[in-house]
């Protein structure tokens, strides 16, 4: 192998260069590609754009910084002919005179790859350059590092003050004898989940800057052994290859990221925090059923799902991936609603309801009946103390409205306690398809107005008396179409609307407060609904044109209502 090292003792003569473009004086770069020297302007209008330029003085501090190992290409004499080497013979890896090329050009040279003085010092300004490259990427990737760590601080420091803070509310509301503190499981529900998932951004940031961080370290060394070198055949080879890597697509887009500082920006971290209504989809099931018209959902986190077409009822659990199917009962549903004993009642679409009794897991008679009625719907209140049914005449078709619509109030023995189906006598109710109740008495039913599922949310005060009714929201041209109904912790009302693909928000009287959008949550037509005990939301799908698969459940994690 021939040595590279240069002669010492040579002494050098500094000349002004200008511009070989403008003959300005004020050199700043050096175009790769064209070995040649311009200024600012002239690389910025008159230079092809996609040819490499370097700043020059990165070229001479960096050759200045090696000047023990490398040099320009070797000062040295042929020891054949006496005069100075200008080129290197690749397959015979041996410097070269003008002599050596011109005697030997039909010989031992000939066809042979012979690289020139130019070609080697193009090739160790690259690599000078890159080197330098890789080594300011490196000081960007280590900015980020710590940028990072300390937002990570930051967000963890939010999320244990928030912990406390809410922890701290329930305290105190525990103290004032306040019972109802689902609430306050709801907002943890909420920011536990948030803090997982800002968690497990900051990793996958922290793993993608560290994993650049080495291949970066890596390069850098390459390069630095590269311009360090000082056998000739080994230097050309290895640049080559450097060369060829630093054409690729993933090295350009590496060197792109962090030059345009991509690991310092942080918008794909989510927040921890709580702000107005908000609702994230935390678990995602897939079910054996087309349609989940009815969920029902007890102390125990027993979970009921009914699909009315298909005339089936589960009893399933759910874990972090999987809804497990324990039982399931022939039979066709028109509503379902839990005691927090387990038991389930069943509305059958017959006079009387049905129960399932959580021990014996057997569907038998109940001794919640009304007289030439059919039940289409149940509700069972957070005291467990009432039971509310909607229900029709069971003569005549649905539409047009035939015979009685009411809703009747029961208490825990069955005995009817109020009907309400007029006011000022009008009929309340065209069709009541489902109900819930919130803490002040008052009652929500859900009436269906006519085939197409539109309808309206009825409210009636304790005494029966009609509060409001919400007719969907004002901006909304298609029609309301309420199916699903539930109370949420803070007394606040869900309403599903299926064919518009939305969730509306109420509060205790009936007066809207929120639309939310569920595909923007990926639930395409909602339908049905319940809380588990833990105060997660369920929201059950159905199949259409926009969702032909099986049914779908969804655990929805929540604040602000």
């Amino acid at each position: 192998m021939e040595d590279i090292r240069p002669l010492t003792g040579q002494k050098r003569i500094q000349v002004s260069v200008c511009c070989n473009l403008c003959d300005a004086k004020e050199i700043k770069w050096k175009c790769i590609d064209c070995d040649i020297l311009i200024c600012t302007k002239c690389r910025n209008e008159k230079h092809p754009f996609d040819h490499l330029s370097v700043d020059i003085r990165l070229i001479g501090s960096l050759k200045k910084a090696n000047s023990q190992n490398s040099s320009d290409f070797p000062v040295t004499e042929c020891s054949q002919h006496g005069e100075k080497v200008s080129s290197f013979c690749r397959t015979c890896k041996k410097l070269l005179c003008l002599k050596c090329i011109e005697e030997n050009l039909n010989a031992n040279h000939k066809r042979h790859s012979i690289i020139q003085k130019e070609e080697y010092n193009r090739k160790l300004d690259i690599m000078i350059y890159q080197k330098e490259r890789a080594f300011k990427n490196l000081k960007y990737i280590k900015e980020a590092k710590e940028e990072i760590y300390q937002k990570r601080k930051v967000e963890t420091s939010n999320y244990y003050k928030m912990r406390k803070e809410i922890l701290a509310r329930k305290k105190a509301a525990k103290i004032k004898s306040i019972i109802n503190t689902d609430s306050f499981k709801a907002e943890l529900n909420f920011i536990n989940y948030k803090w997982k998932n800002v968690i497990k951004a900051f990793r996958e940031k922290q793993k993608m800057i560290e994993e650049d961080r080495k291949l970066l370290h890596r390069l850098n060394m390459k390069f630095e052994n590269i311009i360090k070198s000082t056998d000739f055949a080994t230097f050309l080879e290895d640049a080559e290859k450097m060369d060829i890597l630093t054409q690729q697509e993933s090295y350009k887009n590496l060197v792109k990221k962090c030059e345009l500082k991509h690991h310092q920006n942080f918008s794909s971290i989510p927040k921890c925090e709580i702000g107005s209504a908000e609702f994230i989809v935390a678990k995602q099931f897939t079910t054996d059923l087309a349609n989940i018209h009815y969920i029902s959902s007890d102390s125990y986190d027993l979970l009921w799902i009914g699909d009315n077409t298909s005339a089936m009822l589960q009893k399933v659990k759910i874990d972090e991936q999987n809804i497990l199917v324990e039982s399931k009962y022939d039979i066709r549903i028109f509503g379902i609603a839990s005691f927090s004993t387990g038991n389930l009642l069943i509305c059958p679409y017959e006079s009387s309801l049905m129960q399932i009794s959580r021990n014996l897991g057997k569907i038998g008679n109940s001794k919640y009946r009304v007289r030439n009625l059919h039940v289409r719907a149940v509700h069972v209140t957070k005291d467990n103390r009432k039971v509310i049914v909607g229900a029709r005449d069971n003569k005549g078709s649905v539409f047009p409205a035939y015979g009685n619509r009411v809703v009747i109030v029961m208490d825990r023995n069955g005995k009817h306690l109020a009907v309400h189906e007029s006011d000022h006598e009008k009929n309340l109710f065209t069709y009541p398809r489902s109900i819930t109740s919130t803490s002040n008495g008052n009652i929500f039913v859900i009436d269906q107005l006519s085939k197409d599922d539109t309808g309206r949310v009825v409210v009636l005060s304790e005494d029966g008396n009609k509060q409001s009714i919400y007719t969907g929201h004002p901006s909304n041209k298609e029609n309301f179409t309420p199916v699903g109904i539930a109370t949420t912790p803070t007394d606040k009302i869900l309403v599903t609307d299926g064919n518009n693909h939305a969730l509306h928000v109420l509060d205790c009287n009936g007066c809207f407060l929120v639309y939310i959008d569920t595909r923007d949550l990926g639930i395409i037509y909602p339908y049905s609904l319940a809380f588990t005990s833990s105060q997660k939301l369920l929201i059950g799908s159905v199949h259409g044109k926009e969702n032909p698969g099986k049914g779908k459940l969804f655990e929805v994690v929540y604040c602000g209502i």
